[in-house]
């Protein structure tokens, strides 16, 4: 069960400016008890006209997203533990998963001449994610104890991105054609992190007992994963399309990327 709502709003604020808003809200839960998620965004984008030939549109967008993170039953042998199909398996309060995301984008489109526009979009977003979760790790039909496990991973991204466009429409030879000329480049760094959960009241629980609530504390291990990235792309590329009928077109195309990460 849940709810979704989304709604979107255009409007013209004055004479070749224009204000359009996108919203979404979702709150939902799962078959599984204690399993829910709730999420919302809006992205707001302003559109206006610098002068005749020019168009220039700057948007922005945040969404947020939390859920509990479910890891589904324990197996029993071979398979999948049957008849727990509804029970929450590990803590529930301290096992969710959530991310922000703040994206901001700036375009612009000039017509220089007849048939010749320069283009340019440039997008620069800032993401938040974070991962928890104590789930079952093991179930011993033996003793009908549940054996827990935790950790918790933290994720931080931004990133760069502008491509810019130079296309021309055109009549050449007889046949209609666009040719494309463009470049592109972009940057960006991560930290990432995951530290251990240790259960500070022992991390086995009965089968009937499966959905807990434990003392956990989280610290980095020698074998998680902690670690910083950096990426940088550059690109030029060339394409044409030609339209020598009405019903053929053929499109060609070079591209070269360069690509580095530490």
């Amino acid at each position: 069960g849940g709810l979704r709502l989304t709604g979107d709003v255009d409007q013209g604020i004055a004479s070749g400016l224009g204000l359009r808003v996108n919203g979404l809200y979702e709150n939902g839960d799962s078959f599984r008890r204690h399993v829910d998620l709730e999420r919302y965004g809006v992205n707001p984008t302003l559109a206006f006209q610098a002068g005749p030939n020019t168009r220039i549109d700057i948007g922005y967008e945040y969404f947020h997203d939390y859920r509990t993170s479910d890891r589904g039953v324990p197996a029993d042998g071979d398979r999948p533990i049957k008849g727990f199909d509804r029970t929450f398996f590990g803590d529930s309060e301290d096992s969710h998963s959530k991310a922000n995301v703040n994206i901001g984008t700036f375009s612009v489109e000039h017509e220089l001449a007849d048939g010749l526009t320069l283009k340019n979009h440039t997008q620069f977003a800032d993401y938040d994610k974070f991962y928890q979760n104590i789930y079952p790790s093991s179930y011993s039909s033996a003793t009908g104890l549940v054996t827990l496990g935790a950790y918790n991973n933290r994720n931080n991204r931004q990133n760069l991105f502008s491509q810019t466009d130079l296309v021309w429409e055109t009549r050449l030879g007889g046949i209609d054609q666009t040719l494309l000329f463009g470049f592109e480049f972009g940057r960006q760094k991560s930290r990432n992190q995951r530290k251990t959960g240790t259960f500070l009241n022992g991390n086995t629980t009965p089968i009937s007992d499966a959905t807990v609530d434990k003392d956990v504390s989280f610290a980095s291990s020698a074998s998680d994963a902690n670690n910083r990235t950096r990426a940088t792309v550059a690109a030029v590329y060339v394409q044409d399309q030609i339209r020598p009928t009405d019903w053929l077109e053929i499109v060609a195309g070079l591209r070269f990327d360069s690509f580095k990460l530490s």
